[in-house]
């Protein structure tokens, strides 16, 4: 009998967010499941919840989250997806590691093409925005993306509505009313630009791989395309198809990963 792949589910938040952790594993669970892999979350040690949104912060996590995803090498995981819809150090992980790796965003907006010709990101704050706007051009999706929109509330809030109704019932609201303007943008999918409110997403409308949530536009649930996507690289993986070490992905030597990576 073959054993289920195992995928890394790497959080780029500390394991005190238990709420939210807990609520992301019954939805890897389920999306595992659905793409024949089994989905394990890891928290990100060193780093604050409110220093998601901020891109000062990503320097010192990112290189933390570099650290935690070579490591999984070694821990017989088959794929690793870098749990944050802005994608820190993805390249890095890319360019360092013989397993695949994958983003939320970069996920998200590889797999709809297949399901609308554009997208609207919904992020939860204008912070997010310049970043976002970065990868979606270096990704070649810019024109694809013909809405900006966002629900502006800080982190803790959002971790909130895991556990408190009223702030749940706000975060729906705000998220709905978003996503109503984003397709009057033109957007054929949604996205909801963030790993946490996806998984709020989730606790309201259901672990399933989109929900219609009355805006005029199907929504894309970014933690199951992220699984999805992570299950295919592993499987071509498997199946013979390696890494490119030709231009981007150039990697450093043995020898240097060693030396870097203590291991």
């Amino acid at each position: 009998m073959t054993e289920t792949p195992r995928v890394l589910y790497q959080s780029f938040g500390p394991p005190e967010n238990k709420d939210y952790l807990d609520r992301l594993q019954r939805t890897v669970a389920v999306a595992g499941e659905t793409f024949g892999v089994r989905v394990e979350i890891a928290a990100l040690t060193r780093t604050l919840l409110t220093q998601k949104q901020h891109r000062a912060f990503h320097l010192a996590a990112g290189a933390h989250l570099l650290e935690q995803v070579y490591a999984s090498q070694a821990q017989g995981y088959a794929a690793a997806i870098v749990g944050n819809i802005q994608d820190p150090a993805l390249y890095e992980c890319r360019q360092v590691c013989r397993i695949p790796v994958v983003g939320l965003l970069d996920s998200a907006l590889a797999v709809s093409r297949a399901f609308g010709t554009s997208v609207g990101l919904i992020t939860t704050s204008a912070l997010t925005i310049p970043l976002l706007r970065e990868r979606v051009r270096q990704y070649g999706d810019d024109a694809r993306a013909v809405s900006w929109r966002t629900i502006e509330i800080k982190p803790p809030e959002l971790l909130a509505a895991f556990t408190n109704a009223e702030r749940g019932n706000d975060v729906w609201q705000r998220f709905v009313s978003a996503a109503r303007r984003a397709a009057s943008d033109g957007a054929e999918q949604l996205v909801p630009a963030s790993g946490m409110l996806a998984s709020y997403l989730c606790a309201r409308a259901g672990d399933t791989a989109g929900w219609d949530v009355g805006a005029g536009a199907p929504v894309l649930n970014p933690v199951f395309t992220a699984v999805a996507h992570a299950a295919s690289a592993a499987g071509l993986a498997r199946a013979g198809l390696p890494i490119s070490r030709t231009g981007t992905y150039s990697s450093p030597s043995p020898e240097a990963l060693k030396e870097f990576f203590r291991t």
